[in-house]
């Protein structure tokens, strides 16, 4: 039988979001961050200083490469924290 708990409780959320974004601002970022929080979501929170509405580059990309063999592969990967807020 399948347990009444949400998926987004079993599994963790990337959220990946660069402070210079002009589309979706930073911080409507760090508020969908809470507001998953709220609903008991383990979310993964990387903050950019720079890269506007795409990946931070370099990190960007490596960090979600990073997080998927983490989480889909089990590898235990963990990223350089250069230039990164982390949550």
């Amino acid at each position: 039988m399948l347990s009444a708990v949400p998926l987004y409780c079993w599994n963790t959320v990337l959220l990946e979001h660069c402070a210079d974004d002009p589309l979706v601002l930073i911080e409507s970022g760090r508020d969908l961050r809470e507001t998953l929080r709220g609903f008991g979501a383990k979310v993964k929170w990387n903050e950019y200083p720079s890269g506007g509405h795409w990946f931070h580059s370099p990190n960007g990309a490596d960090d979600a490469v990073d997080f998927l063999r983490s989480h889909i592969l089990g590898e235990g990967v963990e990223g350089a924290a250069v230039g990164r807020r982390r949550g």
